[in-house]
């Protein structure tokens, strides 16, 4: 693993498309983290805060099909700078929330952004992984679990010393702004070198459907861990505030540590044995955290399930953008798009689950979801 992020982080195109994976974490694990005094503020139970969470994927679907056309004709550096930029200044927006109402709309166009950047980031690591001759996804998707880690752990800090979120979220865009504009120059390089026609929007088709499926349950599974762990802590297993939320930092931490050893276990084993043994761990994890009734045993089983984890997404992306017949951005708006669309459906369905049987039970499609997928990575190649 040392060797492997060495020679990643002595290529400048490589790190920096790394650090805009960083960015965007280091902001939702802030705003994420925030979510219980955010409810509480707001006033608002289980079952309405799902509602307002599917502002998120709501606005992240209704882009992500679209997005390659931008990416095909202006590059996918050109268009995460443009992007980054936007997202700095929208994800402040969540802790300023004045009602439920409020907080959909604001989710939403976080979710616009979000979504937005999740595609450009992506198309330019398999932009680079392919004009390298060497695989950076899964380190990419460690930085940005590291990032989510860091956001996560700092606000839990800044919460027990009672430094509210509408101080913290200011200070942090004008610091990701200046970075930002410092990686420009080099993020701008990043395009693909040979571009077919821009087409505005693809559906997923071929060996492109198996994948779409797999992400649709990965991702809303993921999403669930992250939106939901620190309330699960918190409000279920009565959890102190200090510590409700290092479920989600411990997952991010995992998930980070794991996708650093991704890339050279995608070359030893392949995509899809790395997919198949993740989620027997993923699944070990959310287990353990949802049937033992114990905080700290729920953080260490979400902190398990991250390395289960760490490696489903980025070997599924990777797979998407290298599908032939279509560019990367193609591939990877196709398949995210329904990946993003179990984050449409994840956060009410388990809110309205949570509001009549509890969350340990709303939590546990979790568990179902990446049984699914364990059974269609049994299915296809890839």
């Amino acid at each position: 693993m040392i060797r492997n992020l060495i020679e990643y982080f002595k290529d400048n195109e490589s790190r920096t498309v790394g650090l805009f994976f960083s960015i965007n974490s280091v902001f939702f694990g802030s705003w994420i983290t925030r979510l219980p005094d955010i409810q509480d503020r707001i006033g608002i139970g289980e079952g309405e805060l799902g509602l307002a969470l599917l502002g998120v994927p709501l606005g992240s679907v209704s882009v992500m099909p679209f997005i390659s056309y931008f990416i095909q004709k202006y590059g996918a550096g050109r268009v995460t700078i443009f992007i980054s930029f936007i997202f700095c200044i929208i994800s402040i927006l969540p802790v300023f929330a004045p009602s439920h109402l409020g907080l959909f709309i604001i989710l939403t166009m976080v979710g616009v952004v979000t979504g937005s950047m999740d595609i450009a980031m992506n198309a330019a690591a398999a932009i680079v992984e392919e004009q390298k001759g060497r695989p950076i996804m899964s380190t990419c998707h460690g930085l940005w679990s590291l990032g989510g880690m860091v956001g996560a752990a700092s606000t839990s800090i800044l919460v027990g010393l009672s430094i509210p979120g509408k101080v913290q979220m200011p200070v942090l865009a004008v610091l990701l702004f200046i970075v930002i504009a410092l990686l420009s120059a080099t993020m701008t390089k990043v395009k693909e070198t040979t571009v077919e026609k821009s087409r505005i929007f693809v559906l997923p088709r071929g060996i492109l459907i198996g994948l779409a499926l797999i992400a649709f349950c990965v991702m809303l599974g993921e999403s669930a861990i992250m939106d939901w762990s620190t309330i699960y802590l918190r409000k279920t297993l009565n959890t102190e505030v200090l510590l409700a939320g290092m479920g989600f930092a411990g997952f991010s931490f995992t998930m980070a540590l794991g996708r650093f050893y991704g890339d050279v276990l995608v070359t030893r084993w392949g995509s899809r044995k790395l997919v198949l043994f993740g989620l027997v761990i993923a699944i070990t994890g959310v287990f353990s955290a949802l049937v033992i009734q114990n905080s700290i045993v729920a953080i260490l089983g979400f902190t398990l399930a991250g390395f289960g984890f760490s490696g489903l997404v980025p070997a599924v992306y990777i797979s998407s953008a290298k599908v032939p017949g279509v560019s990367a951005g193609e591939g990877l708006a196709s398949v995210a798009s329904l990946g993003y669309f179990g984050l449409f459906v994840g956060p009410p369905t388990i809110g309205m689950i949570a509001e009549e049987y509890g969350l340990n039970l709303g939590l546990g499609v979790v568990i179902v979801l990446l049984s699914i997928a364990f059974f269609i990575t049994n299915r296809i190649k890839f």
